[in-house]
């Protein structure tokens, strides 16, 4: 008797997915939820490794949560402005502010006191009395030494223009961040930029600057152009405004429970919170759709 070939779910078609990371997969502690990790390793085995991360993070700050999730596909880091192979740490697209907008911008927000981070494909630039960078740092000494990264601290901000100015890297994002009284003073400053850079808020205080035109629809883009797949069927997952475009220009752009409400009125669905794995149900979901 001839015993049927078993059929791999992965013969159906399953939808490539990218997910945000933080407020969407992990929280302040930037640890995953074993629920989340168990339904998102799932995922990949059923799909043939078809879910990835599009983040607002540094590419090279995802190396523990990729290996963790399994993630095989290239990743859309930096909001959008680089597409990297983790695995390789080979960088596939990258779209930096040119060297001397990127000078004039560095010398205007240093003018109105803020703190400012560098960041190019594969390090991150500051100065040694950046307080955001200590997350960062924190962060390292807990991880196993393949998942560092470069950190390159000056002693002051004349130090880190001067390593700008020298063009030994491109500038694919700025991270500022600011005081409550420095509010208004900031967003004087998107607007004398608004024809040149694109500015999101990512958390209370903190900002992201990339060239114009650059988020995270604009990084969708030319992953699926690398994947060699349509944008439009990926399924997104998302909580903060940097995720407003890639949610509401595709067919089913997902906002988890805790998102902002812009991005809940954008979204194709609203899912569980992150604190309850809401990502992970999601993903459940699709799987015994496919049965």
């Amino acid at each position: 008797m001839k015993r049927k070939r078993k059929i791999m779910l992965f013969d159906q078609p399953y939808e490539y997915c990218l997910s945000d990371c933080d407020g969407t997969l992990v929280g302040s502690n930037l640890e995953l939820a074993k629920e989340t990790q168990k339904a998102i390793k799932k995922y990949q085995r059923m799909s043939g490794y078809r879910f990835g991360l599009i983040t607002g993070r540094h590419p090279l700050a995802n190396l523990k949560l990729a290996h963790e999730l399994n993630v095989q596909l290239p990743i859309v880091a930096c909001n959008g402005a680089v597409v990297m192979d983790l695995k390789l740490k080979q960088v596939l697209f990258a779209e930096s502010i040119k060297n001397a907008l990127a000078l004039k911008f560095f010398d205007d927000a240093i003018k109105l006191g803020l703190e400012v981070t560098v960041y190019s494909p594969t390090q991150m630039l500051t100065t040694i009395h950046n307080q955001r960078i200590k997350t960062w740092v924190t962060y390292q000494k807990k991880v196993k030494k393949k998942y560092r990264w470069d950190i390159i601290l000056f002693a002051n901000n004349a130090e880190l223009r001067a390593a700008i100015a020298s063009e030994q890297f491109a500038v694919v994002e700025f991270i500022l961040r600011t005081s409550g009284q420095q509010e208004t003073s900031i967003q004087k400053l998107f607007t004398k930029y608004a024809k040149l850079t694109q500015n999101v808020q990512s958390l209370p205080h903190l900002y992201n600057v990339t060239a114009i035109g650059v988020n995270k629809l604009f990084g969708m883009q030319k992953w699926a152009e690398i994947v060699k797949t349509d944008y439009k069927k990926i399924i997104t997952f998302g909580d903060n405004y940097n995720d407003l475009e890639m949610i509401s220009q595709v067919e089913q752009g997902i906002a988890v429970g805790n998102a902002v409400e812009a991005l809940k009125q954008v979204a194709f669905k609203v899912i569980e919170p992150m604190s309850e794995n809401g990502v992970g149900l999601e993903l459940e979901r699709m799987i015994k759709a496919k049965e």
